[in-house]
């Protein structure tokens, strides 16, 4: 792997998310709104957190093996993954630290004040930012832009 002026820390955790070859096989489990939605009857969301987790895990646990990284989210499966071992030897943590949904141009939940130092905390090798950001969105682009500040620590 290059090095692109990265320390030895931040190039550590890229390769302990990536294959002995450099690529990434990364199996996504961070999905909570939508699924959740769907989980429920018709549509409902009417789901248990419970519920969410167990199906979570045993996604991890049947497909994880074949990753070299997988994506979990804060409230449903991160920590419980690791306090389960779920998470298969040889494969990076990594933990959303997203802004869940918008409303009005406005974040609803940021995660829980889930951020990088809590992701580390459960040994995670690094975090997902997804952002659907535009540069003049006022506020909403502020909030992002110290969201992706913090995260790049």
């Amino acid at each position: 792997m290059a090095n692109f002026g990265l320390s030895t820390a931040k190039r550590r955790r890229l390769q302990a998310a990536a294959s002995a070859a450099g690529i990434f096989k990364i199996l996504a489990v961070d999905h909570r709104r939508v699924l959740i939605k769907l989980m429920g009857q018709n549509g409902s969301g009417d789901v248990s957190s419970q519920r969410v987790t167990d199906m979570k895990l045993d996604i991890l646990r049947t497909v994880g093996p074949f990753a070299t990284a997988v994506i979990l989210d804060p409230q449903y499966s991160a920590r419980q993954a690791v306090a389960c071992s779920a998470v298969p030897n040889g494969v990076g943590l990594l933990t959303a630290i997203d802004l869940e949904w918008f409303e009005e141009n406005r974040p609803v939940s940021a995660s829980g004040g889930w951020d990088v130092r809590e992701a580390r905390k459960i040994g995670a090798t690094g975090v997902k930012l997804f952002l659907a950001y535009h540069p003049g969105a006022g506020v909403l682009t502020a909030t992002q832009e110290n969201l992706v500040r913090n995260a790049v620590m």
